[in-house]
């Protein structure tokens, strides 16, 4: 009698104990997680635009616009028109252009530019301008701007006169070429592209 009582009991502690947990579960699963704190600050420190709007898209001050010159930019598809054997540059050395790694090849456009694209996509990965018969290279938004053009020789003091925009902090414009460049002072990333001409 006595441990037919006894069953009972631990069989009736039992069947509470899975009901509570089981409230528990149910309670638990309806609650909100708590955010991960510095998991929602890193992600909205990556969405952060790496340069203000007002610098990329729009115009500057004389009416240029910034990053306009995108057709035949780095990492943009060149035309199909471009990629025909008739726009082939098969003389890149005489041209003094750098040797096309395996998969790419160079193509000149009619503007007079050469641009090394990858033969499967059509994929732009450098772009050179030609001037009394010198090749200059064409900087694009996002590119890294060799150190030898981040000193005083190219650095730009008077961006008022030129009609560009004060840089933000931790930004300069810069000279070089045909391009004014705003880069970042801490690793020479370009984050806008203004034609000086």
């Amino acid at each position: 009698m006595m441990k037919h009582i006894l069953s009972i009991s631990f069989a009736t502690i039992f069947m509470f104990a899975n009901n509570v947990s089981a409230q528990e579960n149910s309670y638990n699963s309806n609650k909100p997680i708590p955010p991960n704190t510095a998991t929602e600050n890193r992600n909205k420190a990556n969405q952060k635009a790496i340069i203000p709007p007002a610098y990329n898209g729009v115009k500057n001050q004389q009416g240029r616009l910034a990053n306009s010159n995108t057709r035949f930019a780095r990492g943009k598809r060149a035309p199909w028109q471009y990629r025909q054997p008739q726009y082939y540059v098969n003389d890149w050395q005489t041209r003094k252009l750098s040797t096309p790694p395996r998969g790419y090849r160079w193509v000149r456009n009619d503007d007079n530019q050469f641009l090394l694209i990858a033969i499967a996509s059509g994929i732009i990965s450098q772009v050179f301008i030609n001037e009394n018969n010198n090749n200059y290279r064409v900087w694009g938004y996002g590119e890294y701007l060799p150190r030898k053009y981040r000193n005083n020789q190219f650095y730009i003091d008077d961006w008022a006169n030129r009609g560009l925009n004060r840089p933000p902090i931790g930004r300069r414009w810069v000279h070089v070429h045909q391009q004014y460049l705003l880069i970042n002072i801490n690793g020479g990333q370009i984050s806008a592209v203004i034609s000086a001409n």
